[in-house]
Parts: structure tokens; sequence; C-alpha cells
């Protein structure tokens, strides 16, 4: 019985290993992407291409969530194999993609040599090479290079080089009427990246258009920019219905109220995530217009943030001078209302230095700028900024409120406030 027992245990233990193992094979399938040299690189290139026909078929037999989600794993991956540095982060991902599919085209076009002749790691080199690595591997008779990162996180991979990316579509246009030397899974591989379509918009559909709505224009057909156009007008609608709303009632220091002035953008801010997932897993919004829509939405994220952190720090400030412990004419509530404007123009700094950061604009050269600029304007300003500085110290110190009677020197008569309560009065110099 116990010798039985045992037997049964085994054999369910191996069975659990036999399916770790199998489900481990199945999802590193495309893992790791090897870029440890020019070799691995090409080769983990070319593994890539295999599965995205593969996965691109499955996909167009039975078009589904999950089968689109495998898909676009491999878009996850092709990031890994291209020096994006010289690319905005906002737009990594989408030039990832479209350098893929065309490079995919060009060298399905192309003679490639055997790997064994492609540079390997030191350890994988012949004893007749030098065990050393190579700085970089050029395709024989093209520009397609294959050069290692030499700083950064990255620093140590090989990588297609940032200006392989950037001609791509240049060397795509260039072979595109020459015959295939090597099997495609999918013919025209660009051209299908950009027909397809999300998994809840039929691919039959799609295709029983007239040929003038699968026209490209400026990388992206036609139909797609009818339906992305139609949907950002719908957003915009939207939001502008919910501000006209929020709108109709003066602001009265409640939580409700305060609810109802950020409502527009808090639509906005649950819109953005809707349209971006509509506009590139349903639509797939493709070429130079999915670079801009992905900057545009950086920004919109970051004019939302802004709205939301402008409107938020002025209505705190106004809902504690609504309260009975501050008086809305006093000192205390113009602190308030200063304190409250500085941290929001601050927070908008911060966010805007972010949004300029992802979309690739150098915000350490506009520090820099900003600070030199900075210093001219302080020195041109000056009597300004005393005066400022003067006011923060009325406000800190209080030494004059409303209603006091102040006379100063050089005055035939003492000026007299208009709202004097006969609280006192203040005097600077001698009488």
């Amino acid at each position: 019985m116990k010798n039985s027992l045992k037997l049964i245990i085994c054999l369910l233990f191996s069975l659990v290993l036999m399916l770790i193992a199998s489900n481990a094979g199945s999802s590193n399938i495309l893992l790791p992407v090897d870029t440890s040299s020019p070799r691995a690189t090409m080769q983990s290139f070319l593994t890539l291409t295999e599965e995205a026909s593969r996965r691109f078929q499955a996909y167009r037999d039975a078009p589904s969530r999950e089968t689109q989600e495998a898909l676009e794993e491999i878009a996850s991956k092709v990031e890994r194999l291209f020096d994006l540095s010289q690319v905005a982060p906002a737009n990594r991902a989408h030039i990832a993609d479209r350098s893929f599919y065309l490079l995919w085209e060009v060298i399905a076009r192309h003679r490639l040599p055997k790997l064994a002749d492609i540079p390997g790691t030191p350890e994988e080199q012949s004893a007749g090479d030098q065990a050393e690595s190579v700085s970089h591997w050029r395709l024989p008779r093209t520009e397609i290079t294959i050069a290692r990162i030499t700083e950064g996180p990255y620093s140590g991979e090989y990588r297609f080089t940032a200006a392989t990316v950037a001609h791509v579509a240049d060397f795509y246009a260039r072979v595109r009427e020459l015959p295939y030397v090597r099997p495609m899974g999918i013919k025209d591989a660009a051209r299908m990246d950009e027909l397809i379509t999300g998994w809840m918009i039929p691919v039959e559909w799609v295709e029983s258009l007239p040929g003038w709505a699968n026209t490209t224009v400026a990388g992206l057909v036609l139909w797609k920019w009818i339906a992305l156009v139609l949907l950002v007008a719908l957003m915009f609608v939207i939001v502008f219905i919910t501000y006209r709303w929020g709108r109709r009632k003066e602001f009265d220091g409640s939580f409700r109220s305060y609810l109802r002035y950020i409502n527009a953008p808090l639509a906005f801010l649950a819109l953005i995530p809707v349209v971006q997932y509509v506009a590139d897993d349903q639509i797939h919004v493709t070429g130079a217009v999915a670079d801009l829509l992905q900057s545009t939405i950086f920004v919109s994220y970051g004019i939302t943030a802004v709205w939301l952190v402008w409107l938020t720090t002025n209505q705190v400030a106004e809902a504690i001078i609504a309260s009975p412990v501050v008086k809305a004419r006093s000192l205390d509530a113009s602190l308030l209302r200063l304190a409250s404007r500085t941290v929001g123009v601050v927070a908008i700094l911060v966010l805007v230095f972010k949004i300029l950061s992802m979309l690739g604009v150098p915000v350490a050269g506009l520090v820099t700028g900003a600070g030199v600029g900075g210093v001219a304007v302080a020195l041109a300003a000056r009597s300004t900024l005393e005066n400022f500085m003067g006011a923060l110290n009325l406000f800190a110190d209080r030494p004059v409120r409303v209603g006091d009677l102040c006379s100063y020197d050089g005055d035939t008569a003492p000026a007299r406030s208009r709202y004097h309560h006969g609280r006192g009065a203040c005097r600077r110099g001698s009488d």
C-alpha cells in the first residue's frame, strides 16, 4: 500500500514537472531576445520573423483577444533589437514595430551570409579568428548595420543601429519591387501591418471596403484616417459637454462644487486611454500618424494633469477662504491664494518638463538656458523683485493690516485709510 502511494506521488510529481516544463517551453519561444553578438541579434531577428508569420496566420484564421495578444507579443520583443536612443521615448514602441516589418521585407529580398560567417561572441569564434568582440557588423552590400551599444543601460548589447532605423523606410522603398529570395510567411508584411485591425473589427468588413478606402495616405490607409478623426472628435464633444455642465453653477467652496468643476479634466483623463486603445489595438494606426498620435496622447495627459493641478490648488485655497476661519479680505486669504498659485505653477513646470522629456526634447539644455535667462531677468527686474520680497515680508510679519492709520515722511498730512477702524497706527521713519 505504501509503495503504491509512493508510486502515485512520484507519478503526480513527474506530471507536474512535465507541465511546468512544457509551459515554460511554450512561453519562452521568444525569450530571451539574445543580443550578445551580431550573430545572436540576426538569429533573434530571423526567429521573430518566423514566429510573427505563425502568429499572424493564427490571428488571421481566428481573430480573438488571445490571438491578437499573442501577435502583439512580437512587438514587445522587437524593441530589444533596435537602437532607439535617437527616438523620443513616447514613440519607441511604434518605431520599433514599423522598423521590424520594413526590415523584414528588405532582408527577405537579400541573400544572407551563413550565420556561422556572422561574428559571434569570442567563445563562439573559431581558433583562427581573434578572440575578441567586434564593435559592429554590416550586412554585405547594404547599409544595414548591427553595432554594440557603448553606453546606457543596454551597454554591451548588439542592436541594429540608429542610422539603420532612420533609413529603413528608404531601404524598403528601394527594394520593394524586387523578388523575394527567402521564404516569407506573410506576403508583403509591411502592407499587411498597415491593413491589419484588432479583433473587434471583422476582417471581412475591412476586405469588403472599396479600393479607395484602403489607399495609403501619409502611412495610414484612408478609412483608418476617417475612423481616427471621428474617434477624436467624439472625445472632444464629450469633454466639451461635460465642461459646460460643470460650469452651470458658481463654485461655492463645497466638495460637490469642486467635483463639478474638475469633471471635464476627469472625463478627458478617462477618455484618453480609451481612445488610445481603440486607435492602437483596434484601428491599428500606423506610420508617422502613429508617432504623432502617441506624442499627442502624452501631451494630452500632461495638459489634463496641469488642468487638474491648477483647478485643485485654486479651489482648495478658495474652499479654505470660504470657511468661517479665514476672512475673505484678510492677509491670510491673500497668502493662501499666493501659496496655492505658487504650488500650482511649480507642479505645472515639473509636469511640463516631464512631458517634454518623454517627447525627446533636451530638457537639461532648457533648464540650463532657463537658469541663465533667470539671472538676466533678475538683474533687469531688480526693483520689481525687491517689491515682491517686500510683499512677502508684509505677509509674514504683518506690520500693517487693513484698517490701520499710517503716516509717512514727507507727507503734508497723514495718509488715512478708507477702511480705518481705529485699531492703531503704523509709522515709518521719524515724525
